[in-house]
């Protein structure tokens, strides 16, 4: 989908997919923090759920300005201006990130029992999620390049080898006519 036009100077909207994908995130951030807290490892430490319900949407934002810069890093000096700002704030004593234990336990659990929840696109057969919340369908592939995309052609993109040109423009993410997952 071609982007919009914009005023000269003004950063590009939030696309619906971005804000989905940071409100997911956020959850995953949330969930975390709220095992942490109440899970006792910060041991006095303890956060109401009206100091939750104001970190919330803080974090959420944040994720959806760090995808956004991200996404667009390449081309818009803002939000590569951005994302080096903040790379240059890490401390050199943060720990490398890791994996939630929670996540993890997924693995062994899925692959034994081959129930992944996923769907296959009708139109391309690639892997698609669906990233809509609220009851809203919002399918999305799982891109060739690990991203997410609607589109069944921009989903095919691969380094060195561009995109499978036998995908008609037209093609989004849709499951199977059962309704996949």
């Amino acid at each position: 989908m071609a982007e919009q036009a914009r005023k000269p100077g003004t950063a590009p909207p939030l696309t619906e997919e971005l804000a989905a994908r940071a409100t997911i995130i956020a959850m995953g951030v949330r969930n975390a923090m709220e095992a942490t807290v109440h899970g006792g490892e910060l041991d006095e430490l303890s956060l109401s759920d009206e100091q939750m319900a104001t970190l919330n949407p803080i974090i959420r934002n944040a994720i959806a300005t760090a995808l956004h810069a991200e996404k667009h890093y390449v081309m818009d000096r803002a939000a590569r201006a951005y994302l080096d700002f903040q790379a240059q704030l890490v401390p050199s004593y943060w720990e490398p990130a890791q994996l939630l234990q929670d996540y993890t336990d997924l693995w062994p659990f899925y692959a034994a029992q081959d129930l992944a929840p996923e769907s296959a696109c009708r139109r391309c057969g690639r892997t698609i999620v669906n990233l809509g919340l609220d009851g809203d369908n919002r399918w999305t592939h799982v891109a060739a390049d690990g991203g997410l995309n609607v589109g069944c052609r921009a989903a095919s993109f691969e380094r060195g080898a561009g995109w499978n040109d036998a995908l008609p423009r037209t093609w989004k993410a849709a499951p199977t006519r059962k309704g996949g997952t």
